[in-house]
């Protein structure tokens, strides 16, 4: 799933995280509605009194109904609840401005605005709630709505200003069936269920119904997970690499799969935890969290582990990557970093790499935040791997950092400098558990002389970009970074190098994603022709 499947997740966030302001949605809420029951005063002579008492009552619909759905009530529900409903106010401003702009009269007026109501339920179920609570909410919303014009409403008696709005639920009914079945076919959940599920994840930070969509459609898979121990004889620092990718969002799955594992290695005495993010992603997520935290767990089983003694440092510059890392006969670990701005390896990689024939593991430095996906070999790594070899006698020298650097955008597992040495070539690398870094950050870094590689976590949710979470160097402050880094010395002792292996059986998304894709992708295929069909019936409301 690139990025959570960016062209459907990009739009989510960008329509219910924007504004940065939390207030700005409600207060545009109220204000429509003043402007709406303003209109219905002055252009149809309703009632002036219930026009001004109007806000009040939108106001004791979006906090005490929703309270009464049993819906957690936070900023983010008022948000989504206000943006639904502005957008409801849009449509029937604009039906109000076509009606008097046509002279169509006030039962053209409620009959178009009547007629988009079967849209509007279809919203409203997406709103994390049932059948029976959207038709009722959807129902004292229009009757708030209009309360000035009660009186009037009898001019709806006629079968020619029925007709659109029978029309309009009957459009409805048909498009839920259809996309209902057909995504119950390929995921075993409606399309409103699965979206549902899914909004109020990302909304509310997490639910379990979300998780089991994903249970659901999950692969068990076979992958190993390394490590390179740093032993100085009385401490020792670790580098873990899992094959698992975090994500998909905050609050679900193994979003913070970075902090798990460094929890549990901390548990095992190490000084230092240093977690990597591997060639992988999204359909290596865990299924649920306590899957993720069920393989942090078995990482404090026994690994296989084999001594480096035959080490050599890797620096060296591809077509596309540079590469740094550890070379020996028995193991590789090759850190890519991007020549150009880039995601996530693609889908299956990391499956790719594990079954390469030797103990390999590529690590994707994800340092050069990007929205597009350039033309770059990705096998130039692993290709360099699997030819690269041990063989050198000279002593290891290393020494790990913690650095005391905070940042919103910094998850649990910290920022860690990382020294190591041959006594003639030095790696650095500054780690950050970050998810993705913005190309500034990644250069200020470099000029301190170090490789930035982020981790991908994703606990920097944020309401406060299109993106949804803060990228590192978007809110840090990189000079000060830079003056710790340089004010660091380090203190390099000689260092025994060897490789932890483990093997695992775990439940990811991995074909899930596609198939998830596939649903939603052909239920949105539905809903354009649902579109056109009640876009019809909406204008035909003002001529019968």
């Amino acid at each position: 799933m690139e990025k959570v499947n960016q062209n459907i997740s990009n739009s989510i966030r960008a329509a219910f995280s924007l504004p940065t302001n939390r207030y700005v949605l409600p207060a545009v809420h109220l204000a429509m509605v003043l402007l709406l029951e303003m209109f219905l005063y002055f252009y149809y002579h309703a009632s002036i009194y219930l026009a001004l008492l109007s806000p009040v009552l939108a106001l004791f619909y979006v906090f005490a109904v929703r309270l009464v759905a049993g819906t957690q009530v936070g900023y983010a529900t008022v948000r989504r609840v206000s943006a639904t409903h502005a957008f409801f106010l849009m449509l029937i401003l604009i039906t109000a401005a076509i009606d008097a702009l046509a002279r169509a009269g006030l039962r053209a007026f409620l009959t178009a605005s009547l007629a988009l109501a079967g849209f509007m339920y279809i919203i409203l179920r997406g709103e994390f709630l049932g059948r029976a609570q959207a038709a009722a909410f959807l129902a004292l919303y229009f009757a708030l709505l209009f309360m000035p014009l009660m009186l009037k409403l009898g001019v709806l008696l006629s079968l020619a200003s029925v007709a659109p709005v029978l029309a309009s639920y009957a459009a409805t009914a048909a498009f839920l069936i259809v996309a209902g079945r057909y995504t119950e076919k390929k995921i075993g959940y409606k399309m409103l269920e699965a979206s549902k599920r899914a909004l109020e994840a990302w909304m509310i930070g997490y639910t379990p119904g979300l998780e089991m969509l994903f249970e659901t459609n999950s692969t068990q898979v076979n992958v190993k997970t390394y490590a390179l121990e740093l032993n100085y004889g009385d401490q020792k620092d670790v580098i873990v690499v899992p094959p698992l990718h975090p994500g998909p969002f905050k609050g679900v799955g193994g979003y913070n799969l970075t902090e798990l594992v460094h929890q549990e290695m901390k548990k095992l005495g190490y000084r230092n935890c240093i977690v990597l993010h591997s060639a992988s992603n999204h359909d290596m997520n865990p299924a649920s969290r306590s899957e993720a935290l069920r393989y942090a767990r078995s990482l404090r089983e026994s690994a296989a582990m084999s001594p480096l003694d035959d080490a050599c440092l890797l620096a060296q510059e591809g077509e596309f990557f540079y590469h740094y890392g550890i070379c020996s006969e028995s193991f590789k670990l090759i850190i890519a970093d991007p020549k150009v701005t880039m995601d996530d390896y693609p889908q299956g990689y990391i499956l790719k790499v594990l079954s390469a024939g030797q103990d390999v593991m590529i690590v994707d430095s994800h340092n050069k935040l990007s929205t597009t996906s350039p033309q770059v070999n990705y096998d130039e790594p692993l290709e360099l791997a699997l030819r690269c070899s041990g063989g050198c006698k000279e002593k290891m020298f290393a020494d790990v950092k913690r650095l005391s650097f905070t940042s919103e955008e910094v998850g649990e597992a910290g920022i860690h400098a990382v020294y190591i040495s041959n006594g003639t070539t030095d790696l650095r690398l500054l780690v950050v558990d970050s998810n993705n870094a913005v190309p500034e950050a990644y250069e200020a870094v470099k000029g301190c002389g170090y490789v930035l590689v982020t981790t991908d976590t994703h606990v920097s949710a944020t309401s406060k970009n299109k993106k949804g979470y803060w990228a590192f160097g978007e809110i840090a402050d990189i000079k000060a970074l830079c003056r710790e880094l340089q004010s660091i010395t380090f203190e390099p002792h000689e260092v025994r190098l060897s490789m932890l292996k483990w093997t695992h059986k775990v439940k990811v998304v991995q074909n899930g994603m596609a198939l998830i894709r596939e649903a939603m992708s052909g239920s949105l295929k539905y809903f354009k022709y649902y579109l056109a069909t009640t876009a019809i019936i909406y204008l035909a409301a003002f001529v019968v």
